[in-house]
This record gives C-alpha cells, structure tokens and sequence, in this order.
C-alpha cells in the first residue's frame, strides 16, 4: 500500500492504480479505495473516481477528508450543486475541515454563487488558513464584485504569501488601477 501511495505522489497515476487493483480486492481497505479514487481523478477518470470516494464514504460516512475529494471530484466534473449538498452538512458538524470549505468555496465559484464563495474564503483567511491561493482567489472575485478596498487587502497579503508571483503582483496591480491609484499600479506591474 505503501508503494502505491508514494506512485501517486510522484505523479505515476497509471501505475498506483495497477496495484490499488489488487488492493482494492479488499473492500475494508478504504485507505487504498480513497487512493484509487484520487488517482482516477487525477486522469479525469470522474465517474470511476466517485464510485470509489463513495464505496468509501459507505464505511465511513460523513468523514471529511474524503468528502472533500469527493467534492473535488463533483466540481472539476461540473457538478457544482452536488458538491455543495455533499460538503454542507459536513462542515455543519465539523467546521474545522479546511479542504472541505476550500472544495465548497471552489464549488460556489462554479455554480456561480461568487458572494457566498467570497465569504466561504473569507473566514477562512480570518482564521488563518492559507491554502493554496486562496488569497489570490478572494482578490479577483472581490475585483470582480466591485469591492476594491477588500481586494487590495487580500492582494498585498497574496503577493506576501508568494513575493515576485508575476500573477499575484498583476492582481495587486488591478486592485491598485481599480481605485484609481494608477501610479501604484504600474509600478506594482514592473
């Protein structure tokens, strides 16, 4: 099991599969059930990869790790509103799982209900958790709300969390030329 891990891991989905296969014979193995489905998900297997995060969830119901991959795995498929109906009553009964707020945060986006995705993301920057880019994310749905203030908050703080990201810097510099501030701005560009 251990192998197979560390294949996907290293990117090798085809061959993690091959021996999650074998694994996966026994149906008590979620660990490697859960494995299997991610490297589906990876190769945009996505149906494949639910039935798995699923059979999973059948042992474990509600656990949020794997919710989360589930969610992930409905939303890169455009299924927006069953991640949503997945992730709610999760974080409902555990509101310190991250992954499945970011997945649920990542589904609004989708389902194009941006303000709540603005305030999925904002209190999890409030709380001190930045994932990813999640600053960068907040910044250009703020930019595109019109909530320029917040966005150039939330773009100084992204182009701290990754100084000289070229992409962070030109958000900063989009907050800055929305307030009118376009001497910053094309100096924040350079």
């Amino acid at each position: 099991q251990a192998q197979a891990i560390a294949l996907y891991r290293d990117g090798h989905f085809d061959e993690a599969l091959l021996l999650l296969e074998t694994l996966c014979a026994d149906e008590e193995n979620l660990t490697a059930w859960n494995v299997r489905g991610l490297a589906l998900k990876q190769l945009g297997r996505f149906s494949e990869a639910l039935t798995c995060f699923q059979h999973c969830l059948q042992g474990q119901p509600g656990h949020p790790a794997i919710v989360a991959n589930a969610a992930a795995c409905l939303t890169e498929a455009g299924h927006y509103a069953a991640a949503i109906e997945l992730c709610a009553p999760v974080i409902a009964a555990h509101p310190d799982a991250v992954p499945c707020r970011v997945n649920l945060a990542k589904a609004l986006i989708g389902a194009r209900r941006e303000s709540e995705a603005i305030d999925v993301l904002l209190a999890l920057l409030a709380e001190g958790h930045e994932v990813g880019d999640l600053s960068a994310v907040v910044t250009a749905l703020l930019l595109k709300r019109g909530r320029f203030h917040e966005a150039l908050h939330w773009a100084d703080q992204a182009v701290q969390h990754d100084q000289g990201n070229p992409a962070k810097q030109l958000l900063k510099s989009r907050a800055l030329a929305a307030l009118q501030r376009y001497n910053e701005a094309n100096y924040e560009y350079r």
